[in-house]
């Protein structure tokens, strides 16, 4: 496994992020607060979703994560290659009558790391998006 930083042309907010999660059975849409000084927010949109995590642990216990001996670091985006996660799900679904390699061969494990939770996701591809205004939805 190894772990590869993903470059932004935004700085995720090391204070108080405040992620936001909507998804269905498709596609997950991520928001959370940037680092400006107009408190805007950016919204991901991961395609072909599979499955996601939010939450333990925050960036005062990040070090402890198994993850941390490959140097992640807090309010970051990460690619997870030859992802253990991916690999355990392919093994399961291999007992399925229509298993697809390929299906699973063409996922991507996500992390970001936030000031008091971790994000992951297995998709396809997450790209920014405008589609869903998270100002008008209460939580």
């Amino acid at each position: 496994m190894t772990i590869e930083k993903i470059e932004t042309k935004f700085i995720i907010d090391d204070g108080f992020p405040s992620p936001k999660i909507i998804s269905n059975s498709n596609n997950l849409y991520l928001n959370f607060r940037i680092d400006d000084e107009n408190y805007e927010t950016v919204t991901l949109k991961f395609l072909n979703h599979h499955l996601y995590k939010i939450g333990y642990p925050g960036n005062e216990t990040l070090y402890y994560h198994p993850y941390s001996i490959y140097g992640i670091n807090s309010s970051e985006i990460y690619l997870i290659k030859n992802s253990d996660w991916i690999n355990e799900l392919k093994e399961i679904d291999k007992n399925h009558p229509y298993f697809n390699e390929d299906k699973w061969n063409s996922l991507n494990h996500y992390v970001i790391t936030f000031h008091d939770d971790l994000f992951e996701c297995i998709a396809k591809n997450f790209e920014i998006t405008n589609d869903i205004n998270f100002d008008k939805i209460v939580l």
